[in-house]
Formats: structure tokens, sequence, C-alpha cells
């Protein structure tokens, strides 16, 4: 339906492009990969309103009445939190929980600022590195 609807001239909206979420039994394909499709399908480009969106952590920023260069994003997730955030020039530290993989770090060229195993060790690593 959704793709039939994208046929007649609807617009294509997403919260994220993730390719997967986590679980306690693992990972499980999420929303991204059935964008990807209808994207694919219809010839269109979807718009995403959150997070890795420019668009997201401006409002974010605005709505703090925060500088990007003077902010913090704090996440789990390599391509949404910490990509986005440098992409706007936020600095970036990432959570050793939930979507947090090592592997994923060492193969990416995006790297976050620092790394944490928890988010109580976030005063401490940031009082040391600032």
């Amino acid at each position: 339906r959704a793709f039939a609807e994208l046929e007649m001239g609807a617009e294509l909206y997403c919260l994220h492009r993730n390719r997967w979420w986590q679980t306690k039994r693992g990972p499980l394909l999420d929303t991204g990969a059935f964008v990807v499709g209808l994207e694919y399908a219809a010839e269109i480009e979807a718009t995403v309103l959150g997070k890795p969106s420019p668009s997201y952590f401006e409002a974010a920023c605005q709505a703090l009445d925060a500088e990007p260069g003077m902010t913090w994003m704090v996440g789990d997730d390599l391509e949404s939190d910490i990509v986005g955030a440098r992409g706007m020039g936020m600095r970036t530290v990432l959570v050793r929980t939930g979507k947090f993989r090592p592997d994923a770090v060492e193969a990416s060229r995006i790297r976050p600022d620092g790394i944490v195993s928890s988010i109580g060790q976030l005063p401490d690593w940031l009082e040391e590195h600032l």
C-alpha cells in the first residue's frame, strides 16, 4: 500500500534509516531497509526527520540555545548519533551500551571524541578531557 501511495504522488518521511536495532535476542532488521526499498521502487528520496538528519541536530541546538561546537552528543549508535552530530560540528562521546559494536568503530572513518563504558562514566570523562 505504501508503494501505491508513493506512485500516486505521496511524499515519504521517516524518522531514521537505521539498518538494525539491538534486542535481547540480538540485532534485528530496522526500518532503514524498508525505507530504502520504497525509495528504490518509487524512485524517490525520503525526508529523514530524525537522526542523523542535520535538521534534527539543528533543532536540538536551537531548543537548547547552544552552538554546535559547544554541544556534546552522547549516544550508542555510531551511524546515527555520532556521524550525524559530527556532521554538524558537535563534539561526541560513544557509550559502550545498546548498539555499540567495537568492530563498527574499528571499521569506521568517523571517530568520536571519546568512548565510555557507561553513561555513569561520562562526568569523570568530561572532567578529565576538557
